[in-house]
């Protein structure tokens, strides 16, 4: 009767076709406060995620990690601690995970007193006796030359058991110039593996301000370099070891059009014999547009091959601020486009085309709102992309969010609630992504709720929770007012998106409550549900 129903209301809609690469999951923590910035900084593997974030709790700061199943699904599995937890540490503002080894910056941390030269927390990484990624801590590093507003942990990177640590306020080869550590993880306590400064560097240089490590390559950013004339304008070094194993500098990179403060080298790509370098803040003909520059490296050095530009920008762009290579195609965030809404950001596409990248298409997350910084960090690994949005606002203001996307057209999650959690009180829109495959291409599908999630029968159809009357509402206002889509045809690809849209008067009063929503897939032919998918939950925070 209940399908009957649905049929019989003649409610069918085309549905919304999902944009490329395809959206996987939302990485959210409910335990991030407001403000926390999640994912300001964050680091990926095959199989793990840690987001790191620095304002939590007026800057204590906190880090959260998360496992990836191959659906993509980002489920979250610790709360990451460390040793000394003050006020205003900033822990989570730099990130590093690798295969054994994971490490958390504090940069604003006061070891020995020393106000604000920064520490990083080491972990061993393993598996819990259920075999779930865990970090367990290890040591806490500081730098051997500890100096007020050194920043140790600014950034940081592994590769292996190297792990290199910025200290961009750090004494180099001027006070204040800037350094990079590396230590040696293979040996406990951790030993020094090398102490990094670029050749005739200046006080307020800031070498290690961010940095890229990959096998024998590092390269160590210089935001306050002077280029030329030009002051601010910023430098990238690279470094490699000898045939000792030593690490030595070997060569400064900088921007074609040098300008100050245009933020040179805040986002690095490295693939294979190419370098690519993001300036988000350069003019490049408009303000703050950004741009890449990419170097390839030639007779033992990188030479500047070509610059890309971003297309179709707003002012304060900021295309540049994060790189990923794939092969013949290129991501690069914008973190400050407004093309969903005021500095929400975008991630820009390009593919290698005769030699030359050629923009491809852009495309954001659906819930994006006001100052999200969509697209700040780009990672890559096992056919996902992971972007950031340190002002998503899931669950609270500015918590802080990631996305997982699919590169390599791997199996979709089925049925994905891209918001979990909603603020009471305030406008959300709770969008839900069908996605049973190409199987269910053409036939027809329905998203309803429950406030009770106790599994049920009904006309001879298992329910995963019992129909009440949030599910009459569900139902019966299907395609109206608030439930948009969610009653429809499944496209070429098995997919659809359906939209729950929440008005404050109408979640105010909803504090504490948790919603749960499924989707039932229907043959076009026999008219007989083919799949039932959910449930998912939309929980109301005070």
């Amino acid at each position: 009767m209940l399908i009957a129903t649905l049929f019989a209301a003649g409610l069918l809609a085309p549905s919304v076709p999902l944009q490329d690469p395809e959206l996987l999951w939302k990485a959210v923590d409910p335990a991030s406060p407001e403000q926390g910035v999640l994912a300001r900084s964050f680091a990926l593997s095959d199989d793990a995620l840690l987001l790191g974030g620095p304002n939590a709790n007026n800057g204590p700061g906190f880090a959260t990690l998360f496992e990836l199943d191959a659906t993509g699904r980002a489920t979250k599995v610790q709360e990451v601690t460390w040793s000394f937890g003050q006020f205003n540490d900033y822990f989570g503002w730099g990130t590093a995970l690798g295969a054994d080894h994971a490490a958390v910056g504090a940069r604003s941390a006061d070891p020995g007193g020393v106000t604000n030269a920064g520490a990083v927390q080491v972990y061993d990484r393993g598996l819990t006796p259920g075999g779930t990624v865990e970090l367990t801590n290890r040591e806490v590093l500081v730098s051997p030359l500890p100096v007020q507003a050194g920043n140790f942990g600014e950034c940081a990177a592994i590769d292996g058991a190297l792990l290199a640590v910025g200290e961009p306020g750090g004494r180099g080869a001027a006070p204040g110039s800037g350094a990079v550590h590396l230590f040696d993880l293979s040996t406990t306590p951790a030993t020094s593996a090398g102490l990094l400064f670029a050749p005739g560097g200046a006080t307020g240089d800031e070498l290690g301000l961010a940095m890229a490590l990959s096998g024998n390559l590092l390269l160590a950013t210089a935001a306050g370099e002077t280029v030329g004339t030009t002051p601010r304008a910023g430098a990238v070094h690279v470094f490699r070891p000898n045939a000792q194993g030593v690490w030595k500098h070997e060569q400064r990179l900088v921007s074609p059009a040098p300008e100050s403060d245009a933020s040179f080298g805040f986002g690095f790509a490295i693939d294979g014999g190419r370098v690519y370098v993001g300036a988000p803040y350069e003019d490049n003909g408009g303000v703050d547009l950004g741009a890449v520059h990419v170097y390839e490296r030639q007779g033992g050095a990188y030479t500047l091959v070509e610059t890309v530009s971003p297309d179709q920008p707003n002012t304060q762009f900021l295309f540049g601020s994060s790189i990923a290579i794939d092969g013949d195609r290129m991501f690069v965030g914008a973190s400050g486009s407004s093309a969903a809404a005021g500095r929400s950001g975008e991630i820009q596409v390009f593919d290698r085309v005769a030699g030359a990248w050629q923009y491809a298409f852009s495309f954001s997350a659906p819930d994006l709102g006001v100052g999200d910084r969509f697209g700040l960090e780009i990672a890559l690994a096992n056919g996902r992309l992971v972007t950031s949005a340190k002002g998503g606002d899931e669950p609270h203001f500015n918590s802080g969010n990631a996305y997982v996307y699919a590169i390599d057209g791997a199996a979709p999650e089925p049925f994905v609630p891209l918001y979990r959690f909603v603020e009471a009180g305030t406008v959300r829109t709770h969008h839900l992504l069908v996605r049973p495959g190409t199987s269910a291409a053409g036939d027809s599908y329905f998203v309803f709720g429950s406030a009770n999630p106790t599994p049920s029968l009904v006309s001879g159809l298992q329910l995963p929770f019992t129909l009440d009357s949030y599910s009459d509402l569900t139902l019966l206002a299907a395609n109206k007012g608030p439930f948009q889509d969610t009653f429809g045809l499944l496209d070429a690809n098995g997919e659809a998106r359906a939209t729950i849209g929440f008005a404050p008067s109408v979640t105010a009063p909803l504090a504490g409550v948790t919603l749960y929503h499924a989707a039932v897939v229907i043959d076009a032919t026999t008219l007989l549900p083919t799949h039932v998918l959910g449930p998912r939950t939309l929980e109301f925070v005070p």
